[in-house]
């Protein structure tokens, strides 16, 4: 079994908004959030993006889905 590891996949959605030289809120904005907070829990690895939002996430930051999350086994 695997598991969505947070702390990992939050520090992959920084390093690929970094590369693309996206700021947490435009890219709250893109995905159609009123402020950054979101995004922020999901980089600090508090909470992770639903399955639809990584889609939406690997679109804006022009990337593929593995570049985004990170899967542990437990």
């Amino acid at each position: 079994m695997y598991r969505v590891d947070k702390k990992v996949t939050g520090k992959k959605i920084k390093l690929m908004m970094y590369k693309r030289g996206i700021q947490s809120k435009v890219l709250a904005a893109k995905l159609g959030y009123a402020d950054s907070s979101t995004i922020n829990r999901w980089i600090r690895g508090e909470t992770t993006p639903s399955y639809e939002n990584f889609v939406n996430l690997s679109v804006v930051l022009k990337c593929e889905l593995k570049d985004l999350v990170h899967l542990e086994q437990v």
